[in-house]
This record gives structure tokens, sequence and C-alpha cells, in this order.
């Protein structure tokens, strides 16, 4: 399966999960309150810590290697079963030093169920990775919506019927829940008590690198959230978590698209670097030219947005939301090299760079908590998000394919120019021009962008480039 073909495919199903979580968490926020958010932001880290754990690099090593047999996967699987066990104990278990931490005793029988969760999204690492393997995209494109849509039903229904925060956490089970059964009917792995370790042995250099990758990513990109909630409490982080999240629109509609095809995909290249950076760059000036508008529109039109998607009691979120759309560029720019560095076999390298793209990201936030404000910290990640992106490139284009970096930057220098000069257009038209209701003022500003756009589409000759690189890809 080409490129072209499994984006294509993996773009019917994003953008499906998309306009359903947009119009579903519209629902639940007006059902549920900013604090009923908070606690299961709370839990959010620690599950999204559990999953990393849980994968261990073995689910990249499956993807990668591309001669393991069907009995190797079944040991690797095995083994993450007993994982899985011990993990979901240790989860329960959590519930009482979190409790004790943020307060509040509603944690301990929430971490009792999520632990469910965690059980199964452990086991279906592995199953999954065999379907990207495999390159069964329409299956797990099918696969997401349905059981995403089925996850939301649960949620409103149990919060309607007043479950409060429960009803998230019950959504975050059904789908662990659904995803494993269904991937492993697909998969056809077996579980067994008596595991050969010498395809775990095999994998385990490659995929620890990018284990710790993931361990270093999982806190960097938590830390804001674990200090938000534990010095300025529950509604903040819930305030700061939903405008971080809305950033990540854009990523998963776009980025996201490519991401999870990429690897299964590029891997079959692994051997010839010369290919796999042509390639490479061709997605990367894509993604550049889609990213322009979406800054300008979600920075200046954030308080349409945050009124319109969440309404008037999330207010409180849209400062930061604004902060943090700085960050977007950088952060969808960054989003597919994970792929890359796995597919040219080069984890130690993608270790490296995570390693100090964390450090910044660290310092930029605990920068902003004691500064004392969710915007505060929105500057912090948004500063470091630019910095993260230099090194993140001059790494992968500089050391793994041995290319020209500031050629590269160079590339990007008139996109990023164009980006910033729309926000300051537009956010001078948002100053001077008021509109009677939240949906007009949205719908004009965006038409802005949308003009110069594509008069910069137009002028530069990119949209003929744009036409022929996804013709080819």
């Amino acid at each position: 399966m080409t490129l072209k073909k499994a984006a294509l495919i993996n773009t019917a199903s994003k953008y499906a999960v998309i306009i359903m979580n947009i119009g579903f968490t519209a629902i639940l926020a007006r059902i549920l309150t900013p604090d009923d958010y908070g606690i299961i932001a709370v839990l959010t880290i620690f599950t999204t810590l559990f999953s990393r754990i849980s994968d261990m690099g073995f689910g990249t090593a499956v993807i990668q290697f591309r001669d393991l047999q069907k009995s190797d996967v079944d040991d690797i699987f095995s083994f993450t079963g007993f994982i899985a066990i011990g993990l979901a104990m240790l989860f329960a278990l959590l519930g009482f030093p979190i409790a004790a931490f943020y307060a509040n005793e509603v944690y301990r029988p929430l971490c009792i169920l999520l632990a469910v969760s965690v059980y199964f999204n452990c086991l279906n690492m592995v199953p999954n990775s065999v379907l990207l393997r495999d390159k069964k995209f329409l299956i797990v494109a099918i696969r997401t919506v349905v059981v995403n849509m089925i996850g939301y039903v649960f949620a409103i229904v149990c919060a309607l019927i007043g479950w409060k925060y429960y009803s998230l956490a019950i959504q975050s089970v059904v789908a662990s829940v659904l995803n494993y059964v269904w991937n492993n009917h697909t998969a056809r792995l077996k579980l067994s008590f008596h595991i050969h370790f010498n395809p775990i042995k095999r994998v385990w250099d490659y995929g620890m690198f990018q284990f710790a990758f993931s361990w270093i990513n999982y806190f960097e990109g938590n830390l804001d959230s674990i200090l938000i909630g534990g010095v300025m409490g529950s509604r903040s982080l819930a305030y700061y978590d939903k405008g971080y999240k809305l950033t990540g629109y854009p990523l998963s509609s776009i980025a996201g698209i490519i991401t999870p095809v990429l690897h299964p995909i590029l891997k079959d290249y692994q051997n010839d670097k010369k290919y796999l950076f042509g390639r490479y760059m061709e997605i990367q000036q894509i993604l550049s030219v889609i990213a322009l508008p979406i800054v300008p529109v979600l920075l200046c039109a954030g308080k349409e947005i945050i009124a319109i998607i969440y309404g008037n009691q999330w207010e409180n979120t849209v400062v930061a939301f604004q902060i943090l759309c700085l960050s977007v560029y950088p952060r969808m720019m960054m989003s597919t090299t994970g792929a890359v560095y796995c597919s040219a076999g080069s984890t130690k390298m993608l270790f490296v760079a995570g390693f100090i793209n964390a450090a910044v990201t660290c310092a930029g936030i605990t920068a902003g908590v004691l500064f004392g404000s969710i915007e505060a910290v929105a500057i912090g990640v948004a500063i470091a998000s630019w910095f993260n992106m230099i090194v993140t490139f001059s790494i992968l284009i500089g050391q793994v394919f041995k290319e020209s970096v500031l050629h590269y930057f160079g590339q990007l220098s008139k996109d990023i120019a164009v980006m910033l000069i729309t926000c300051v257009i537009v956010y001078c038209f948002g100053i001077n021009v008021k509109f009677p209701n939240v949906l007009l003022s949205l719908l004009a500003k965006t038409c802005i962008v949308a003009v110069i756009y594509i008069g910069y589409l137009a002028l530069s000759g990119k949209f003929e480039l744009l036409k022929r690189m996804i013709k080819k890809n």
C-alpha cells in the first residue's frame, strides 16, 4: 500500500473522529463542570504514563522487524500480558497516594475503575502494531471511528444520569476493552504462560531507546498538567487542559493522518537514507503550508472558538489557549519525526533529541508555574516548542541524514514570515471591528486568513508545488 492511499484512509478516519470529538465534547462540556474535567485530567496524566510503560518499545519493534515470525510475536504479546496484569494492579493501588496528594478521596475508586483501562491498553499494544505492520489501515480506521462513537455514547448517558466524572472514566474503559477485542480478533495473537525470550532479546536494544524516548516525552508532555494540578488546583488544570487539547486538534487532524502510517510504510526503505530524506522533506513542506493558516485563525479567534465549542463557563481558558496556539506550528512540524527516526533505525538519536527537548520544556513549564498562572505556563510551553523544533531537526537532518540543516530552515522561513504577518493583520482587524455575535466574528477572521493564504500560495508558486508533491506521495 502506498503512503498516499494509507494517508487517505487515515484522513477519513481522523476527520470522522475529530468531528465526533468536537460534537460530543461540546455536549459533555455543557453537562459536566470544570471540576469534573479537572479530576479526570489529573488521572489522565497517570494513565498516559502507564500506557508508555506498557509499550516498552515492543510496538515499534514489531513494525520495524519485518522477519519476526508469528510465534515470535505471540511470545512478545504474552510477555506484555504479564506486564499488563502488574501495571493494572499497581494503578489500582496508586489511587491511595494520589488521593492523599490531591486531598480528594474520589481518586481511590476512580483508579480501581481505570485499572481496567490500563490492563486492556497494555494488552492492545502488540495487536495494534501487527495491524499497522501488515498495513491493515482500513480495519484500524473503521475500528477507531466505531469505538470512539460507542465510548462517547456511554459517557453522555452516564453524565445525563448524574455520574459526573465517572462518566469520563467509563468512556476510557469501554474504549480500551473494545479496542483490544477488535484488534486481537483481527491479529489472531495467542496468550501463553510459556514464553520464549529469544524474540524479546532480539528487539530489546531497538525498543529500549524508543521506550526511553517515550518516557522522556511523557514527562515533557505532562509536567505542565502535574504541576498545575498540584500547585494551582484541579479547576486551573481543567482550564489549561481544555486549551491544550484544543490546540491538539490540528495536529491530530493533519499530522495525525500521516504519522500512524509513516513508520509502517517507510520502514521498507530503512537502508536507503537518501530516499527517506527526500520523501520526508516533501512531507515537511506539505505540513508547513497546511499549518500556515491554522495558527492565525486559532490565535486571533480564540475567544470565539472557546465560546462556540465549550460555552461561556470556559472563558478562563481563552488567553492560555491563544498563547498555546503559537506552539502549533513547531509541534506540527515535529509530530512526524519520531516515525522517521524509527524508520531510519536511529532510535538512539531519537532518545538524544527527546532528552534535550524535555529539559528545555521542563525549564519553561517550571518557570511558568513559579509565576503562578496558566498563562505563564503556556508562554513557557510555546517558547520551548520553537527551540525544540530547532534541536529536533538539527539532529535528524544533520546527524541522521547528514544533510544541510540551514537549507531546511531556509525553506520554511517564508511560510513562517507570512504566518506571523497574517497574525498581526487579523489581530488588528479584531481590535478595530466588532461583530454582534461570535459566529460572524469567527467567519470574518477566517475569511481574511483564507484570502491572504490563497494569495500567498498563488504568488509564491507553492500551489503548483503542493499539487505535484501530493500527487507524487
